[in-house]
């Protein structure tokens, strides 16, 4: 997985600080499975991904839909576990803590982008 960070494209304010991305099919398909709950201020990016489910997860996550362009397209507050959401139009998610979305202050219609952090 590669480190970065989210932030927003219109005013390049930063809003959420460690984020991983997901480069390989194993890390895509395993997502948080096993792993300990995020932070307010981490999430796992998702490429190439337009549903989430939460089966084998033991807390709630918050979802970010982005399409092609980095707009956000849907959110997705507290999904539980055993639950599945999507967004058709998505072609990727950021999986955050529960309650980050308000957090943050992620709107529908928002342009963000990921930047890896230095190596």
């Amino acid at each position: 997985m590669r480190l970065g960070a989210l932030h927003n494209r219109d005013d390049g304010r930063l809003l959420v600080r460690r984020v991983w991305r997901a480069t390989n099919m194993f890390e895509r398909a395993r997502g948080l499975l096993g792993r300990p709950r995020l932070d307010l201020d981490e999430g796992l990016l998702i490429p190439r991904c337009r549903s989430v489910h939460t089966f084998g997860m033991t807390y709630s996550l918050d979802l970010v839909f982005i399409d092609t362009s980095g707009v956000i397209r849907k959110l997705v507050n507290q999904l539980g576990p055993r639950r599945v959401a999507g967004c058709a139009a998505g072609r990727m998610v950021i999986e955050l803590a529960a309650g980050s979305i308000g957090h943050h202050g992620l709107e529908p219609g928002m342009q963000v982008s990921w930047t890896r952090a230095d190596p």
